[in-house]
């Protein structure tokens, strides 16, 4: 996955209410660190959500100008 399309994820699923961290050199893995306890519900909250960033990402739908701000690697 490159870069950008990596902090397009992020930032959607942010947007969608999860918060994901980039971690490795060629920006390849994406770390979701969850509370220490959570429900089976929320666990698939997170996973669509992440389902949902990763496919509005492939669709088009968040651009290179809505994460420039953000691009700070």
């Amino acid at each position: 996955m490159p870069v950008t399309t990596t902090a397009k994820v992020i930032y959607r699923a942010y947007q969608l209410g999860a918060v994901l961290f980039y971690v490795g050199m060629r920006g390849n893995v994406l770390e979701l660190t969850p509370p220490l306890t959570m429900s089976a519900d929320e666990v698939q909250e997170g996973v669509d959500i992440l389902d949902r960033a990763m496919s509005d990402v492939a669709r088009g739908r968040v651009s290179d100008a809505d994460v420039a701000p953000f691009m700070m690697w």
